[in-house]
């Protein structure tokens, strides 16, 4: 009935991530890789696709980041996290990943979670480079 309620904001594309060693900027990887995403409102659903990820030139015991965002990420009151599924081929870890976005930031790292211990983070070193796969869909708020 107002123009409050009047569906106007939907938007489907690719956008383009970047796999670094460093959440701006640092060492880059290669590969096949790929995203897209649907807004509606300041929902984002976004996916991501790396093949045959070649980590050549990165610093090994850095955290994996992932940039370059269709949109930038709300931030929340307290501390906030966006998740989504994961998938991952010859990535060696030890618990249960999971794919995430802390609201407030401008990249996505993977979570390694191991039954009553502290999560960690998947690291450069833990890729095989050149045959690691990762495949992700996740849902954040737009700022």
């Amino acid at each position: 009935t107002g123009t409050s309620e009047l569906f106007d904001d939907y938007e489907e594309g690719t956008w383009t991530p970047v796999v670094s060693d460093a959440s701006s900027g640092g060492n880059t990887g290669a590969g096949t890789i790929t995203g897209n995403y649907t807004k509606i409102g300041r929902t984002v659903f976004i996916n991501f696709a790396v093949s045959n990820l070649n980590t050549t030139g990165m610093t090994s015991g850095n955290d994996l980041f992932i940039t370059g965002l269709p949109y930038a990420v709300a931030s929340l009151a307290g501390t906030n996290y966006f998740t989504g599924a994961l998938v991952m081929h010859s990535v060696t870890t030890s618990g249960n990943q999971v794919a995430a976005i802390q609201d407030a930031q401008d990249y996505i790292k993977l979570y390694e979670v191991v039954s009553g211990s502290a999560f960690d983070f998947i690291t450069v070193g833990d890729i095989n480079s050149g045959v690691s796969d990762i495949r992700f869909s996740l849902t954040y708020e737009a700022a």
